[in-house]
């Protein structure tokens, strides 16, 4: 009886075991199919083969092929085309700068470790998000986008034309342009709350300072750090001088002054570079001193100017181009002005 009762024990023991063996065998097919439907392997669905091609080229499709939560803007093959002819770039004869160039610019279209759909994307307005692109210092450069309708610009230099293709690790959203690397003068150009400083540093007069700000990182004085005021900074700088009635009414020279006080440059400052007390001269020749504290929720960094002024907030940190980095700011700077 013992013995029957073994065998019994046995028998149950090895129909467990084979269907354990079937159900692993069963997820690994499965998961096999899910890898199949990776992130390369839609976009060649989807006719983005000049895409695909410089992934491989650039050693980047393994890793678009693996498992992860990648966000892809993928631009089609006429807007990738476009792109190479202008970049005097030939996908079959390659050099090594180019290839490095070309790889950073890819990983500029790809935000990693979230799959956003373009509902939630349009649904949050405007804001900044993370690519792997590498920025100065190997920080991550940022890409904004803004929301019009159904309409979805990305630092107003691509549109969304097909969203929302998804694949087992991640989504895939078609570009109409290839986004090129940012440098400080596309975000303010893009950024609609810095409307106001994008209108200043295009007049004809101011016209030297905002190419500085579109130079490349590495060459001189690129990189730069610049405190951005926001739209309502500007409008408070107004009402609060009752001699003006609009920034038109200040002369050139002062104007100039003034923008350049809110420009450090040949340094990429990220939040952690600002501590408390350190002094930061400026492009204009004055310098700004930070003042920062500690609370139970963030780090708040304040700013006081060469004139003086304190309390200067900062209201948004580290948006990261190709060629410096932004600090968002409450109040506009003010230099000693003789």
């Amino acid at each position: 009886m013992k013995i029957l009762h073994l065998n019994k024990i046995k028998t149950h023991i090895l129909m467990l075991i084979m269907l354990l063996l079937v159900q692993a065998c069963s997820n690994d097919d499965d998961n096999n199919d899910d890898m199949q439907n990776n992130i390369v392997n839609v976009a060649i669905d989807n006719d983005l083969n000049s895409f695909v091609l410089a992934l491989e080229l650039t050693e980047l499709k393994s890793t678009l092929e693996n498992s992860g939560s990648y966000t892809i803007f993928a631009p089609n093959d006429n807007a990738f085309t476009e792109f190479l002819v202008t970049s005097n770039i030939d996908l079959t004869n390659m050099n090594a700068s180019q290839i490095v160039f070309l790889r950073n610019v890819l990983l500029n279209h790809v935000v990693a470790e979230n799959i956003l759909s373009s509902s939630e994307i349009t649904s949050l307005g405007m804001g900044y998000l993370k690519t792997e692109a590498d920025g100065v210092g190997g920080n991550d450069i940022n890409l904004y986008y803004e929301a019009n309708g159904n309409n979805l610009r990305l630092n107003d230099e691509s549109s969304v034309i097909e969203a929302d293709i998804v694949a087992s690790n991640g989504i895939i959203h078609i570009v109409s342009n290839v986004i090129p690397l940012p440098t400080i003068m596309t975000f303010i150009k893009a950024d609609s709350n810095l409307s106001s400083l994008n209108n200043v540093l295009t007049q004809d007069e101011q016209e030297q300072l905002s190419e500085t700000l579109m130079l490349p990182d590495l060459v001189l004085p690129a990189p730069f750090t610049l405190f951005a005021p926001e739209n309502s900074a500007f409008l408070g700088f107004i009402n609060s001088n009752p001699e003006i009635n609009s920034i038109d009414d200040i002369d050139a020279d002062t104007l100039n002054k003034i923008l350049q006080h809110h420009v450090v440059v040949e340094s990429n400052m990220r939040a952690s570079d600002l501590s408390n007390g350190i002094s930061i001269e400026t492009l204009e020749g004055d310098s700004i001193i930070v003042s920062s504290s500690v609370n139970d929720d963030n780090d708040q960094i304040s700013l006081e100017d060469g004139s003086g002024n304190t309390g200067i907030d900062i209201s948004q940190i580290n948006i990261q181009a190709d060629n410096g980095v932004i600090h968002i700011i409450e109040s506009v700077l003010i230099p000693t002005i003789e």
